[in-house]
């Protein structure tokens, strides 16, 4: 009885909320949802969110629209997702929905552009990361398209594009640990190709002891502290020094010390 008349409770809200039209039209969406229905379930939600229109609801429909395209998104029609989020980013472009839509479009033409690997689908995806990065700096989202960038480029061996957006994330709360150590893996691997190559390293040896010193001067003064992703880190930059030009070994001891003494 409970449950009855929580869910009474909710539909009357909807109805008073909504009016009583689209609050039947939300109401069924989510059976056809969970039946498998992704047509139907997509089609009501359109349906609701042009009556939101017509009656002057413009945060209901895109409450609607941001619920259908993460369906058609769930459902792997990238498309069509890409397609209802950028309706509704043009309607809203500063609405409570638009941030995480424009987020999700960007995420959708990046599946499109793994279906499809074309030069457009590329430029249209990296496009859209940076353009939500720059439109949504300091926010979640803004980090989240940063991490996808970084990954992205560095997907397409594109190491010195990538390296600054990970060390853009070095202490963001969410990929922090994970980008510091791309971050030290892309420094191994663009020193090794110059070598390689038989260019010049001076530059980037000292970028890299510098920016991932830098790093692991921050981590907990207890060794104890130390997580795996930070003694793998420090690792790394051990790496990296004993490879230095100068050879000092010294600094490398010191840097090992704490690694041997992690949690």
């Amino acid at each position: 009885w409970g449950a009855r008349a929580r869910i009474r409770i909710e539909r009357e809200r909807e109805s008073a909320r909504y009016g009583p039209e689209i609050a039947k039209l939300v109401q069924s969406a989510p059976g056809a949802f969970h039946a498998g229905d992704i047509d139907r379930a997509s089609e009501l939600f359109r349906q609701a969110a042009e009556a939101s229109l017509t009656n002057k609801q413009t945060i209901a429909a895109d409450e609607f629209d941001y619920t259908r395209g993460s369906i058609l998104l769930q459902a792997e029609r990238h498309d069509a997702a890409a397609e209802v989020f950028d309706g509704l980013i043009s309607r809203s472009p500063v609405g409570p929905h638009t941030r995480e839509a424009d987020l999700l479009r960007a995420y959708a033409w990046g599946r499109v552009y793994q279906e499809q690997p074309t030069r457009m689908h590329r430029e249209r995806y990296a496009a859209a990361l940076a353009e939500h990065r720059r439109q949504y700096a300091g926010t979640a989202s803004g980090a989240e398209a940063t991490w996808m960038l970084a990954a992205f480029e560095e997907g397409r061996n594109q190491w010195t594009i990538a390296l600054p957006l990970y060390l853009e994330l070095a202490d963001n709360p969410t990929h922090g640990a994970a980008a510091q150590v791309r971050a030290a893996v892309l420094y191994e691997l663009i020193l090794r190709r110059l070598r390689e190559i038989r260019q010049p390293v001076n530059a980037w040896e000292d970028q890299a002891v510098e920016e991932l010193a830098t790093i692991v001067r921050r981590y907990p003064e207890s060794p104890a502290d130390w997580t795996a992703t930070q003694a793998e880190v420090c690792i790394r930059l051990v790496g990296i020094v004993l490879s230095h030009r100068e050879h000092p070994y010294a600094e490398a001891d010191r840097l090992l010390e704490p690694v041997l003494h992690a949690g």
